[in-house]
């Protein structure tokens, strides 16, 4: 069997390691475009919108590979899919304006705002069509749009109900459909979905209006926001805001009873997969059966009621192991049927291969892993980019990020105080990549409506994605009772409560009141962040000494920057080969002293922090020889397995 190690990765804030931050199933993942990179004259959502021809402030690689009208149309929930004539895509380009009177202000039913926007970009992305000055300074905005249901769905078996589909809007999202009002929705990261089927009966000869109020304070209020500023100073660590909608807009078809989602846990010792099948309030202790795929082949079959967990037996299972380690990141398929009350529940080979009674079924895919404390060097990517700002431009850049690290040997990618798409989880999970994942921060120290409501729905909702996960230092509150609320839903992963701030367990430090009450478990990381360093406090008995993050070693590169020199964090070389002789320096004193993880910040630049291995618009890597480079990450590998 190949190796089953988990690991972490210090990613120094990678804050820009973007190295830096049959089946009815998703793509594979996308090969290179041929498109010319280094030339991009014309915005093409400036140029949809308005004809003109606008140039970037700054494009990626992928920035004239973007469809105004169809942005980002891939499936967007990998994790759980239902057939290809079940959904429909909303993304395109959409009515905007700054909702100025937002107090009092009524939504804008059968009225046409003042101008466009490209949905999923946000409102500051040059992506998103917006221009200066209309999308500066705004806290309120309304979207708008209309759409019409594909008639097919009139045929499909058991649908009866639709639900509209946001996988993220920053920060708070209330929602209109033919006038009809949603509860609101708060919480920059994570998804959410609206039964939106009562309201149809309202259309207007089946063309149905759709209106978005979105508010997002950034930091003038106490939210989750990681390295988002609503005006960032010049030369610091913080960047521009994404407001409003930022991830896919999509409409589902499903049943009166639905699965939800699939909550998975592995055991590898005990050879079994726990399972959760969740779903709508008609679901609530339906029987389900549940098959795993391995090869397009069913190998085991299990049964259970939803919202109550259960196990599916995986005899000697097919193991889930970075590629760096010259293991496979082996995938097994999963296919799980929801069944009226009645039906019988004894399931047998025979019965659970047909799906024909079934009132739901989905698919989505699993690994088999465990989440052991190993040496690894890792690169930890932000996430942002200068032409989307949160919102990669294409599919094939949101896994370019991943696609580069590997090819440059690192074997975890650190993902700083964002969430990602859930696409971006599954190319680390096909790829074989590793991921450290942060919980974006809050702008205050002190909790509002105590943090936890906030980062706690977050952490929920992506643990059936994430292979490993911490939570991010900065803002940091109770950290315990945060970290055992995390633990207690996922056991079998490892978890760090605070990254390079305040240690719980450190009793030299100066913690105050509120801090001094630490004691039982605070993770399974210690994590200790130097520049350049590397630096390690070393090891408990508990707990392996990560150093999270060291490096940032700067050099700005004319012509691929986002801010002018004298307006970036500067240069501490001036050519690659001094840059790539500092990087290998730091990795060998990595070798000194490491004990389980080293994180290199940052995987690509960002803004005007310009630390990168690739620059901003990741035209560039910054490195002379990048085979040395990835033999000397070898290398450390190497010495660490030793």
């Amino acid at each position: 069997m190949p190796p089953t190690a988990y690991s972490w990765a210090a990613a120094v804030v990678l804050v820009t390691v973007t190295l830096v931050s049959g089946r009815t199933a998703p793509a594979p993942v996308p090969a290179p475009s041929s498109a010319p990179v280094d030339k991009c004259d014309c915005n093409p959502s400036i140029k949809a919108l308005t004809g003109e021809c606008k140039p970037f402030r700054l494009a990626s690689k992928f920035a004239c590979d973007v469809d105004p009208y169809k942005p980002h149309q891939m499936y967007p929930r990998p994790q759980m899919l239902r057939g290809n004539d079940t959904w429909i895509n909303l993304n395109g380009i959409w009515e905007w304006e700054a909702n100025v009177g937002w107090e009092d202000g009524a939504p804008p039913i059968n009225r046409t705002l003042a101008r466009n926007i490209v949905v999923p970009f946000g409102v500051r992305a040059d992506l998103s069509g917006v221009e200066e000055p209309y999308r500066v300074g705004v806290t309120h905005m309304w979207y708008r749009r209309s759409f019409q249901l594909p008639g097919s769905w009139r045929n499909l078996r058991n649908a009866a109900r639709t639900l509209l589909h946001f996988g993220a809007v920053d920060w708070q999202a209330q929602v209109w459909v033919n006038g009809v009002e949603f509860p609101q929705h708060n919480g920059g990261y994570d998804k959410f979905a609206v039964d939106i089927t009562d309201a149809l009966k309202h259309g207007n000869g089946g063309q149905h209006e759709l209106i978005v109020r979105a508010y997002d304070p950034t930091d003038s209020a106490h939210i989750p926001l990681g390295k988002q500023r609503k005006s960032p100073v010049k030369k610091d660590i913080w960047y521009v805001g994404t407001e409003g909608i930022w991830q896919t807009v999509w409409l589902e078809r499903v049943a009166e009873a639905y699965i939800s989602r699939l909550d998975m846990i592995p055991d590898v010792d005990a050879e079994h997969l726990s399972i959760t099948v969740q779903g709508n309030k008609h679901a609530l202790g339906m029987p389900v059966r549940v098959a795993a795929i391995e090869d397009g082949q069913k190998v085991s079959f299990g049964e259970g009621v939803v919202g109550r967990p259960f196990n599916l037996s995986l005899p000697n299972p097919r193991l889930w192991s970075p590629v760096i380690f010259g293991g496979e990141p082996f995938l097994y398929d999963i296919e799980v049927s929801l069944y009226p009350a009645a039906t019988n529940s004894t399931v047998t080979k025979s019965t659970a291969k047909s799906t024909a009674d079934a009132l739901d079924t989905v698919k989505g895919y699993f690994g088999m892993r465990k989440a052991l404390i190993a040496p690894l060097p890792n690169n930890g990517p932000m996430g942002f980019w200068p032409d989307g700002l949160y919102t990669a431009p294409t599919e094939e850049a949101l896994c370019w990020d991943i696609q580069e690290a590997l090819r440059l040997g690192f074997t975890t990618l650190r993902k700083h105080i964002k969430v990602e798409p859930d696409r971006w989880y599954y190319c680390a999970d096909k790829l074989g990549m590793l991921v450290w994942q942060d919980m974006p921060s809050l702008f205050w120290e002190d909790p509002f409506n105590d943090g936890l409501y906030y980062r706690h729905p977050q952490e929920k909702a992506q643990h059936t994605h994430e292979l490993t996960r911490m939570i991010e230092g900065w803002g940091q509150y109770d950290t315990q009772k945060v970290v055992q609320a995390a633990h207690s839903q996922d056991p079998s992963r490892l978890w760090g409560a605070a990254s390079g701030w305040v240690d719980p367990q450190d009793i030299t430090a100066d913690k105050g009141a509120k801090y001094q009450h630490y004691t039982g478990y605070v993770g399974e990381v210690r994590d200790d962040h130097k520049y350049p360093g590397p630096y390690s406090s070393g090891a408990t008995k508990t707990r392996a000494s990560v150093n999270g993050e060291y490096g940032g070693i700067k050099m700005y590169v004319d012509g691929h920057s986002w801010a002018s020199r004298d307006d970036s964090s500067g240069s501490d070389v001036d050519n690659s080969t001094k840059l790539q002789a500092r990087f290998i320096e730091l990795l060998h004193n990595g070798i000194k002293l490491i004990k389980a993880s080293t994180s290199l910040s940052a995987a690509t630049d960002v803004e005007g922090e310009v630390n990168g291995i690739f620059t901003y618009d990741r035209k560039v890597l910054k490195y002379d020889d990048q085979d040395l480079v990835r033999d000397e990450i070898k290398n450390l590998v190497n010495a660490l397995k030793e």
